[in-house]
């Protein structure tokens, strides 16, 4: 199925002078039905026709020998020549309303849309999800938005990103049409895209929609609700992904104070912020502050999700990571294997966040030598998240970079070094070349160096891995130190050489 939005009307090349009264009626009609998709084969001619006109003495293989009606692409698909389309659209003597076939066309590409479960998402299906949310707006507002919630749920476990941003800029333009930015979905749905697109590691448009999406929740609800906290929370998780720590640890503190006063400690969302306020500890080298954090967090969830449930495992995975740092690695591989069972069973092994939790466990395995076994984990991982989020993905990255580590500690220098090189260029792509992430693998790259006895090249990898972190983290943050730390060794041993 050809992904066109059918809000555009097909080109051609040559301009055709056809006079569409010179056709039956019939077939006039038929072709008004068919000007309402932007393009058709075969299986949607005869749902409309068997809809519309069941009579008419015409078929496909009939239609589609007229110069106007023009193939796209390889797959079947058929679309009239734009200013045939135009002026069958612009026929207001047509005996059929607009609305109806809009309602039997969204009805058709719905049913390719649906998910049965267990079923893989193909790219038909997301095709039509796109072009059933197009024939649904076209009626009232309030049945789009319940018809989007529930059919885009299994599409947001899949994590089909690309699609599911492009269905929501589709919604928002649909609220903002109909009642404008105060309606009370319209920043929930700003918020949401803002999410996706941090997911799907599109970090500048995440921004900007984050900030705008918090200055109208800002504006309509006041800075003491609920939805506030929520989107300042979403704002700090990019802030954090920056590597800004000291102004995102600033708005997490202002959103559990809202939430205190709001939905109380108890609640979902409240466990929500408070794991995020633990991992930004972590990351800044307090790990005593955060445990308690994580702590309260698994009791939290507990009393309100239950622990078969992905926040839950996402909580228990955090908790490990932590001990598997401060080197409890019985405790820690105890959490990992149950918050992975947990996330198999929600969210199924195609799922990204299944992919971290095969990565984090893995990464367990390798500091306890037991590399036959964190090897197989860490490729699935791989394999996974290119399906699911692409091959330039910040998560991608991170489980190639756990592919190096384990080739280094098994003593394969050259393919380390490669992979390492790999997710060097990754990262200076998708965050520029001043942020911690890109530092992390310029001391990965490094430190492969050293083993290789490559001093010189190790020493300009710590260096400018070691200014990175200065400026972005701060000099006594713990990364900062310890590459500072690798870049003093170094400078060491080309001393000694």
């Amino acid at each position: 199925m050809h992904l066109n939005n059918d809000t555009s009307i097909p080109a051609h090349a040559d301009s055709i002078d056809i006079d569409l009264t010179t056709l039956p009626e019939y077939e006039r009609q038929v072709l008004y039905v068919l000007s309402y998709a932007s393009s058709f084969d075969k299986a949607l001619f005869e749902y409309l026709k068997a809809s519309f006109f069941s009579d008419a003495p015409v078929t496909f293989e009939q239609l589609t020998r007229h110069e106007f009606v023009i193939p796209q692409g390889t797959q079947g698909q058929y679309g009239l020549v734009g200013q045939v389309r135009e002026e069958l659209l612009n026929d207001s003597g047509r005996m059929l309303d607009c609305e109806g076939i809009h309602g039997v066309l969204f009805e058709y590409f719905d049913g390719v849309a649906a998910v049965r479960d267990s079923e893989v998402i193909t790219s038909e299906q997301e095709a039509a999800l796109l072009l059933a949310g197009y024939h649904k707006q076209q009626g009232s507002l309030g049945e789009y938005v319940r018809w989007f919630d529930e059919r885009t749920y299994a599409y947001k476990q899949a994590a089909c990103y690309d699609t599911l941003i492009a269905l929501y800029e589709q919604r928002i333009d649909v609220i903002k049409g109909a009642d404008g930015e105060g309606h009370a979905d319209y920043a929930t749905s700003l918020n949401n895209l803002a999410a996706l697109l941090n997911d799907a590691g599109r970090y500048d448009e995440a921004a900007s929609v984050y900030q705008q999406a918090t200055g109208v929740i800002k504006r309509t609800l006041g800075e003491l609700h609920p939805n506030y906290a929520i989107h300042l929370n979403n704002l700090a998780i990019y802030l954090s992904n920056l590597g800004r720590y000291g102004d995102a640890e600033v708005l997490y503190e202002q959103v559990l104070e809202i939430d205190k006063q709001t939905i109380g400690e108890v609640h979902a969302d409240y466990a929500t912020h408070l794991n995020n306020l633990a991992n930004l500890l972590e990351n800044t080298g307090r790990a005593e502050q955060a445990v308690p954090l994580y702590q309260q967090v698994l009791e939290i969830d507990k009393q309100t999700i239950g622990e078969n449930h992905p926040d839950y495992a996402i909580g228990l995975n955090n908790l490990a990571k932590l001990l598997k740092n401060t080197q409890q690695y019985d405790e820690a591989e105890v959490l990992y294997r149950q918050a992975l069972g947990i996330l198999k069973r929600t969210l199924g092994e195609a799922h990204p966040d299944y992919a971290i939790g095969l990565s984090n466990l893995a990464n367990l395995l390798k500091s306890l030598k037991r590399y036959d076994e964190a090897k197989p984990l860490i490729e699935q991982a791989l394999q996974i998240t290119k399906r699911s989020l692409g091959d330039t993905h910040p998560d991608y990255i991170t489980h190639l970079s756990n592919l190096a580590s384990l080739l280094q500690h098994t003593q394969q220098y050259a393919q380390a070094e490669a992979l390492y090189k790999q997710t060097l260029e990754l990262s200076c792509g998708l965050f520029g070349d001043e942020h911690p992430d890109v530092a992390l693998q310029l001391n990965n790259l490094g430190t492969v160096y050293r083993f290789m006895d490559r001093f010189e090249d190790a020493e300009g990898a710590f260096r400018r891995a070691f200014e990175i972190c200065e400026v972005a983290l701060g000099a006594f943050h713990p990364n900062t130190l310890a590459v500072k730390k690798n870049h003093e060794k170094i400078l060491g041993l080309l001393g000694e050489a």
